[in-house]
């Protein structure tokens, strides 16, 4: 049994530097992390698993495989890798890793368990956790706004959930143009934290962001992430008359969520909703859920004022 400390660092300077060695768990990890960073579906991933899990990966339905690739994107996207400990056993061996949670915004250690295939070390199954430390300074909006424009990804995912749970009016504009960020994990966390930024802000400048915030929720849409939409469906609410087509249009969606959200978002906006009462009441006549229908029911009530 060995063990032995690496860094992604190290590994890539040597890399660049020309030095070859022999192939290594650690270096069989750090290639499908890299290869994890830029995948578009799970069957990109395949050459860097086990067999055990590559099977599981074909035996799964099309659509399944696509919802776990995109939950294993959002929840386990990490920056600032550093493999700290490897353990070879024969033909398997242990990491020890850490990092910065993207999705989370916090600092996360992960397990890895690695198996030797045809002479090839694979990845058989890894498990981030978050790590508990100390409580950190609250950080004031001047701060977090710098932040999201900084290019590193590390502290804009730490302001994007530091946002989460506080509100800046001053941060909206910056936290729109994250919408359309690289990260997946940052993207989806701040349609949740401009929602609950823009409650409050001047709905004649908010107006300037629809275009975005409308074509982010078409990506969104795109890969059914439907908790971002639906979080963008109460960003649009905040906009007023101008949002009102994109929460009507949902009104019909095939997602109940999508439809309660909708019913919701045009709720809030009360009587500056008028127009779209036809639809609302339309779509209280031919609605099946409960739920959906008697949120549609409030809606009605709300926007007629009464």
């Amino acid at each position: 049994m060995k063990t032995t400390p690496f860094t992604m660092a190290a590994l890539l300077s040597a890399a660049a530097s020309g030095c070859s060695f022999a192939a290594t768990p650690t270096r069989a990890y750090v290639a499908y992390r890299q290869a994890f960073d830029q995948a578009q579906t799970i069957d990109e991933l395949k050459p860097f698993m086990d067999q055990a899990t590559t099977a599981r990966v074909d035996a799964a339905p099309a659509d399944e495989r696509k919802g776990f690739f995109l939950m294993m994107k959002a929840m386990t996207e990490i920056v600032d890798l550093k493999v700290v400990k490897e353990t070879v056993t024969g033909d398997t061996a242990v990491l020890e890793a850490t990092g910065l949670n993207v999705g989370s915004g916090s600092d996360a250690r992960a397990t890895v368990k690695m198996v030797k295939e045809a002479g090839a070390w694979k990845v058989q199954n890894e498990s981030w956790k978050g790590e508990t430390s100390a409580a950190s300074r609250e950080r004031a909006c001047p701060e977090l706004v710098a932040d999201l424009k900084g290019a590193a990804v590390g502290p804009r995912a730490r302001a994007v959930a530091a946002l989460l749970q506080k509100s800046c009016p001053e941060a909206v504009p910056e936290l729109v143009a994250r919408l359309a960020d690289p990260s997946l994990g940052l993207r989806g966390n701040a349609t949740g934290a401009l929602r609950n930024n823009v409650r409050g802000g001047d709905a004649s400048q908010l107006a300037a962001h629809l275009p975005a915030i409308a074509a982010a929720k078409k990506a969104a849409a795109a890969i059914e992430d439907t908790v971002s939409e639906v979080n963008l469906q109460g960003t649009l609410s905040a906009l007023g008359a101008p949002a009102i087509p994109y929460l009507v249009t949902d009104l019909k969606s095939a997602s109940r969520d999508l439809r309660w959200g909708a019913a919701a978002g045009l709720g809030m906006m009360g009587p500056a909703a008028k127009e779209a009462l036809p639809a609302l009441e339309a779509a209280a006549r031919e609605e099946k859920d409960q739920t959906v229908a008697g949120r549609l029911a409030e809606a009605i009530k709300e926007v007629q004022g009464s």
